[in-house]
């Protein structure tokens, strides 16, 4: 796979996940919090599977000695972080959500070196000091748009367990297994977890508007199945490190897509913020580290 092609997939995919935060403070008006994560996941298993049975055939279940390790990826990939952020959401505004979610690549470098033994070069030290700058500075001067402070810790909370799913995804890519495949067995058991703490989380009535169900879908596809695979299809071409740059993006889009559908503001102060973010990502992408992809 081409260097342009592994940028041209994560970029991609940082549009789909940056839609999905004011769809989902959207749709959490209408849809408890775990309900509303339950519902999207029981939609897009079933087209991880398919797709996984389209390419890989019975061999999808072959995985030996590493049902644990699916399982964690389930719970710290799918279960935590889908809970942690739908509640988060409940009392912070979409944007903010964002930018929590996007400090992510910084607990996702720091595992990686140690974990994972990835480099942990200057140039993306670098990166991560800028990038990380541009997300705080997208923060704006304006507290009261912060949200509850209890709403940002989960959302923060959240991007921990995503770094940590990183990890143990990567360390599956290592072993033999194909991106799909990881997707469709970590989705499977983070699911049936949902499916099981469903029932003691509230009202689960399912007598909601089209409209509403037009936010699940979109969310189950074009924000859970389609970035997944492509994100993951880019992961076993690189180093996680060298891909988690890719969600510093995900506020800037996040910030446009919530501005047309929610009505948030965009300030000049997080334009200047994105570019900054941009940045950062452009030299923790570059000469050594593109040369390793």
């Amino acid at each position: 796979m081409k260097k342009v092609e592994i940028v041209a997939l994560a970029i991609t995919a940082s549009i789909m996940w940056g839609a999905s935060f004011p769809v989902i403070k959207i749709g959490l008006e209408n849809v408890p919090p775990v309900l509303f994560g339950t519902l999207r996941y029981v939609i897009a298993v079933p087209l991880f599977l398919l797709l996984s049975l389209v390419l890989y055939g019975k061999k999808l279940f072959s995985i030996r000695d590493d049902i644990p390790l699916f399982i964690a990826l389930g719970l710290v990939g799918v279960t935590m972080p889908t809970v942690l952020q739908n509640y988060g959401m409940m009392h912070t505004t979409a944007y903010m959500s964002s930018i929590l979610q996007s400090t992510g690549p910084v607990f996702t470098v720091l595992l990686a070196a140690y974990f994972l033994k990835e480099k942990l070069t200057w140039y993306k030290t670098a990166g991560i000091i800028i990038a990380s700058a541009g997300t705080y500075l997208a923060l704006d001067i304006h507290f009261s748009s912060l949200g509850s402070s209890v709403g940002n810790a989960l959302v923060l909370l959240s991007a921990v367990s995503y770094a940590v799913g990183g990890i143990i995804a990567k360390t599956c890519l290592n072993r033999g297994y194909k991106p799909v495949q990881i997707l469709m067995l970590s989705s499977l058991f983070g699911t049936a977890v949902l499916v099981v703490i469903t029932p003691f989380s509230g009202n689960i009535s399912l007598g909601f508007s089209a409209e509403t169900w037009g936010l699940i879908l979109f969310l189950a596809v074009v924000s859970t199945f389609l970035p997944y695979t492509l994100w993951y299809a880019a992961m076993e071409k690189t180093e996680l490190s060298r891909l988690s740059f890719f969600v510093y993006l995900i506020p800037v889009f996040a910030t446009i897509f919530s501005y047309f559908m929610i009505g948030e503001r965009i300030t000049w102060l997080a334009v200047l913020a994105a570019a900054i973010i941009i940045t950062g990502i452009t030299i923790a992408q570059t000469h050594r580290n593109l040369n390793a992809m």
